[in-house]
């Protein structure tokens, strides 16, 4: 994809628009398949029964975990 940021033009707008959604597109893969690995791993915790009985402290480490994923993701991406 770099090669197609070097060569900008509005020629290669529709290229980079697919290229953006298929790496969007494979990133949340990604992040919704490590919630599940994760989920998996901690089979003691409810996630979604936490969240809707408002549980904050679950909704901070879930919001941890998928920040981390995210930057794990773009950095394998990038």
């Amino acid at each position: 994809m770099h090669h197609l940021l070097a060569a900008w033009s509005p020629d290669t707008f529709p290229q980079l628009i697919g290229a953006a959604a298929v790496w969007a597109f494979l990133g949340l893969i990604l992040l919704i398949g490590g919630f599940k690995l994760f989920d998996w791993v901690l089979p003691t915790v409810d996630f979604s029964d936490a969240l809707n009985k408002d549980n904050r402290a679950i909704g901070i480490l879930l919001a941890g975990f998928f920040v981390a994923m995210a930057i794990i993701i773009h950095a394998a991406i990038a």
